[in-house]
């Protein structure tokens, strides 16, 4: 066989392949052998998408259906597929620019789409001065919107802040 692979320039392991190989369907095939996993592949990735990552239960769970082979085996399988899995990152949106998060304060409530809306309420959640900011920015538009009389006075409702543990209050002067 040394001779062969000599003469046709290739290494003696393609040489003895070709050699003992028992049909050119063999050789076409390009050396894939079946796996002992094979049959359980798809219910594996099933798993997987499923959030399973522990390969001994993984491994449990198919020995029961009638696997073989051994943990090393199973593992080697699972490593890249989990690395694919750990690469995607999480789909969260982007937070909104504070100027976005500005104009749905100060902006027209009947005007903010829901989707915006309900972010909002999760940003005043999260923020209790926000919350407290955004109230008495409600309350200004409401006093701005009060206003009432002609062009030598005006007067504006008293306003005082909801928030607990503020102190802010407005009362209009009476015209000097």
């Amino acid at each position: 066989m040394q001779a062969i692979a000599r003469r046709l320039e290739v290494n003696f392991k393609t040489a003895r392949r070709y050699v003992r190989a028992a049909s050119v369907d063999a050789l076409l095939a390009g050396g894939v052998q079946a796996s002992v996993l094979d049959p359980f592949k798809a219910y594996l990735i099933d798993r997987l998408a499923h959030g399973e990552r522990n390969a001994t239960r993984l491994l449990a769970e198919i020995t029961g259906q009638g696997y073989t082979g051994g943990y090393n085996t199973l593992n080697r399988y699972l490593r890249p597929l989990r690395r694919l899995d750990a690469a995607k990152p999480a789909q969260r949106p982007a937070p909104p620019a504070v100027r976005t998060v500005t104009g749905w304060i100060t902006g027209l409530p009947s005007n903010l789409e829901p989707e915006n809306a309900e972010r909002l309420q999760a940003i005043r959640g999260r923020c209790p001065e926000l919350d407290a900011a955004v109230r008495h920015v409600a309350g200004f538009a409401r006093m701005i919107k009060d206003l009432s009389g002609d062009e030598n006075t005006l007067t504006c409702p008293p306003f005082e802040c909801s928030h607990p543990g503020c102190a802010a209050t407005w009362t209009p002067s009476s015209p000097g």
